[in-house]
């Protein structure tokens, strides 16, 4: 189970990291505060 979350962060990550390249133009979607949770969640282990 943690290498599928890991991967999930991986992917998630990679997304927040194109939003955030596009700059303002391109809203990033809310759904991405999930990398985030994941990233948190990690840091807690």
């Amino acid at each position: 189970m943690d290498s599928f979350l890991g991967a999930m962060e991986a992917i998630l990550v990679a997304f927040q990291q194109s939003y955030a390249d596009a700059g303002d133009d391109v809203p990033a979607p809310d759904w991405l505060f999930i990398a985030d949770i994941l990233r948190a969640g990690r840091l807690y282990e």
